[in-house]
Formats: structure tokens, sequence, C-alpha cells
């Protein structure tokens, strides 16, 4: 991850017993979120958590206020994100 530019901590472990569409979609999950952050919310710390449930696993990726908040609109005559 250090390429990518984050700061990424992972907990757990990837579904490698999974089925491979299990497979493909937890990776294409992560990866996709990863490219909002990057996009989104450069510079910020991003957590990836897997977690089993029985048969289903569950995939979490949080991450914190990057460098550079996202420019959105504003509410006329106010200071406050619209």
């Amino acid at each position: 991850m250090a390429d990518s530019g984050l700061d990424v901590t992972l907990t757990g472990q990837a579904p490698r017993d999974a089925g491979p569409a299990v497979q493909r979609a937890a990776y294409r999950t992560v990866q996709e979120a990863l490219a909002n952050v990057r996009k989104h919310a450069p510079g910020s710390a991003v957590e990836v958590a897997f977690h089993r449930r029985g048969a289903a696993v569950e995939v979490t990726v949080a991450n914190t206020v990057g460098r550079h908040p996202a420019r959105g609109c504003r509410v006329r005559g106010t200071d406050r994100p619209g």
C-alpha cells in the first residue's frame, strides 16, 4: 500500500478459504473503496477489516478525513456546508 500514498491498516484476513466469487467480490470491493478514498480523501488513514460471520464474509473500509476535504456546495448566506 505504500505506493498508493495511503496509510492502510488491515484487520483480520481476506477470505482465502471462501469460493472464487467471494474472493473476487471482496477484492473488488476493497479496490474500489481504496480508489474512492484516494480520489475523495487524499492523505487519510484507512482501515480495512475482514470478519467472518459463519459462511458470510463482512468487509469494512473506513477512512479519516483527508488533507483536502472534498469541495462541497455551501448554503447561501451561511458558512455551513449545504
